[in-house]
């Protein structure tokens, strides 16, 4: 989702943890280790993260830097892409 940071005061992409079917506290665990995972990278291609945090009914959610532009997905179109085209797309 595009949300604004309030304290930080700029857009941010959120991610939210909708609540789980299955082993709550797993699915909880394997999020958490997807975002400390994100936030150990540091690159200037790769978006940084604000925050983790959990709303007030529990849900688990990030807030990393927002850059518009369209997903991956609007950019593959949902199709395969031959490995060239593919390297050429991650290189940007």
């Amino acid at each position: 989702y595009l949300a604004r940071h309030t304290e930080l005061g700029r857009p941010a992409a959120l991610k939210i943890l909708n609540r789980p079917a299955g082993d709550k506290a797993a699915l909880s665990e394997r999020f958490r280790a997807e975002v400390r995972s994100a936030a150990a990278l540091g690159h200037p291609q790769i978006v940084q993260l604000y925050e983790l945090g959990e709303t007030p009914d529990g849900r688990l959610f990030a807030a990393f830097e927002y850059v518009a532009g369209g997903t991956l997905q609007q950019a593959i179109g949902g199709r395969p892409r031959p490995s060239r085209a593919a390297a050429e797309l991650m290189l940007r």
